[in-house]
Order: structure tokens, then C-alpha cells, then sequence
């Protein structure tokens, strides 16, 4: 499987991913983070929201498959294309309609999700081709990644009846049809070496976007006023959020959480996306922490003592 396309299927949760196999997703809203879970599902992914507060993702239950899923309104529904073994939902506009993939055996395919009725989309539709979704915006714009069968795979943004290579994987969408992605092919203006970094695509123009310091970056939203979400990997490894606008970089971390993976943006601030929980320790260990800090007191007791006396 080409890296570009294990990207996109684990970032909608149609494959497993060794980030979020073991994540679940937040809402951060008004400056309050709130969990977001599919009722009974193993795993969630949070993908994108609209500036309703809608928000769509993929869930799976294991031994059942994967779904799509709209959250409106504190209510959950399914999204599942009919005949698909599996589906997952990659973004929203304003008016609702949502961007589908869904996965029939081993192939792929493209939907938009108009109020329950689903619409195929394929940027070239023929019997060897896959086509996943990954966004789209209110004049109808859509991104996602083409497979050609042993031929090609590229990255596309679909605008007013035509297809545009994006040198990366456009993962996010905004109304001014501006894209944001990892620059991860050898057609990325900024070659394909490492550190791996980001790309922003306006009105033709392609710039990087790199966190600095970082091994990788990696732009996953942005919405109408030009604020970018995306993930960066620090020199430790450790992966974070981040939040970028005018040129500037702010860490964007759920406390508590091991990582953090922003993955859409709407135009009041509020972001969704997925983190890895900080685990509890196991009984043993837990025994272990609270020995040794016992152990750390009586020390620190005795020291004070020996000072004082």
C-alpha cells in the first residue's frame, strides 16, 4: 500500500493506524475539550466540523466493520452506503453535504452524502480505479486521492468540472478552495526528503508549511479565515497539534494525552480531531508508583530532619 494512501484511510478510519488504533476523539470548544464517541464503537475518529457544529468521522466495532457517522446536535447517526463493508465520513460543508468513502471488498469509492440520499463520485471513473474523499467545501469543491491499478495514484482537488494534481495529499478545504496536506510525493516542490513538511495551495501557488524544529508536519484542516490545524512530530518523536495562522505556530495539545491529532477546523475556532489517552496504570504498577512515592517522602522526611536537627 502506497504511504499516501495509508495515510488517508487511517486518518478516516477505514484502516487501523499504530497512532489511533488506540485514540478516541475530542470536540475543543470555546476553550473546553469534550470527548467524542460513537455509542458502542471500539474506536472513533473525529474528522471534520462545520460552523454548525456539525461533526462527521468513522467509527468501528471489531468483528463488525467500520461506519461513517454525523454528530448533530448531541445526537449520533450511522452513515453507511448501502452494500459497503465498510464507510467512513472525511468532510462537511455548510449545507450539510458530506464526503464519503466507502469500501466494497477490496476497492474504494467516492460518495457525497445529500440528506441520506448518496451520490457516487469518481474523479475518473472506470472499472480499475479507486477514488477516496477527503473534503468538501460550499461552492462544491472536492479533495481526495485516484488510483489507478497498477498504473498511478495522485491527489486531486475536483473545481467546476475539473480535476487539479495537488502535489501532496489535500486532506483539508476551505471555501476560497485553498488546500492543505503533507507534501509527500517527488512532484512536492519541496522534494521528498526529511524532514517530511506540509503544503498550502492558493489560487495556484503552493507554500510549505513546516512547524519548526519538527521531523514532520503535517496540515490536516483549515477553514475560511486561513486558520490551518494540522500535526507535527517534535525531535523526541512525540506527536503534537498545532494550530497556524499568519505565519505563526501554536502547540495544540489535549492535556493529559499522549498525542495529539487535530483534523478539522471551522470558523468559530472549534477543532475535532483524535488523541492518544494517557494509560492507567496497571494495578502492579500503580502499586509500584504509589511505593516509591511513599518511599520518596520518607526520604525527603528524613532529610529535613537531619537539616533541622
Amino acid at each position: 500500500m502506497r504511504p499516501s494512501i495509508a495515510l488517508t484511510l487511517s486518518v478516516c478510519g477505514l484502516i487501523g493506524s499504530s497512532q489511533l488504533a488506540r485514540a478516541d476523539s475530542f470536540l475543543y470548544s470555546n476553550g473546553v475539550f469534550s470527548t467524542i464517541h460513537f455509542p458502542g464503537a471500539d474506536d472513533t475518529v473525529a474528522r471534520d466540523i462545520n460552523n454548525a457544529g456539525q461533526i462527521v468521522g468513522a467509527f468501528t466495532n471489531i468483528g463488525f466493520g467500520g461506519y461513517g457517522f454525523l454528530y448533530s446536535q448531541g445526537e449520533f447517526s450511522r452513515i453507511s452506503v448501502p452494500g459497503s463493508s465498510s464507510s467512513g465520513a472525511y468532510g462537511i460543508n455548510n449545507a450539510g453535504q458530506i464526503a464519503v468513502t466507502a469500501s466494497f471488498g477490496s476497492g474504494y469509492y467516492g460518495y457525497i452524502d445529500t440528506n441520506g440520499v448518496f451520490t457516487t463520485f469518481n474523479f475518473y471513473p472506470n472499472s480499475n480505479s479507486l477514488t477516496m474523499l477527503n473534503g468538501i467545501n460550499d461552492a462544491g469543491q472536492i479533495i481526495g486521492f485516484f488510483v489507478q491499478i497498477d498504473a498511478f495514484a495522485a491527489s486531486y482537488l475536483y473545481s467546476n468540472g475539473m480535476n487539479y494534481i495537488l502535489p501532496g495529499e489535500g486532506l483539508g478545504i476551505n471555501n476560497a478552495g485553498q488546500v492543505v496536506g503533507p507534501c509527500n510525493y517527488s512532484s512536492c516542490p519541496y522534494g521528498n526528503g526529511v524532514p517530511s513538511v506540509g503544503f498550502l495551495y492558493a489560487n495556484g501557488t503552493f507554500t510549505k508549511i513546516a512547524f519548526p524544529g519538527a521531523s514532520s508536519t503535517t496540515p490536516t484542516g483549515i477553514n475560511n479565515l486561513g486558520e490551518i490545524v494540522g500535526e507535527y512530530v517534535d525531535s523526541t518523536s512525540s506527536q503534537h497539534g498545532f494550530v497556524y495562522l499568519n505565519g505563526a505556530f501554536n502547540t495544540f495539545d489535549l492535556p493529559g494525552s499522549l498525542a495529539t491529532m487535530p483534523l478539522g477546523i471551522n470558523d468559530s475556532g472549534e477543532i475535532v480531531g483524535t488523541f492518544t489517552p494517557t494509560p492507567i496504570p496497571e494495578p502492579a504498577s500503580l502499586f509500584l508508583l504509589v511505593s516509591g512515592l511513599a518511599g520518596l517522602g520518607i526520604l525527603i522526611r528524613q532529610r529535613r530532619s537531619t537539616v533541622q536537627t
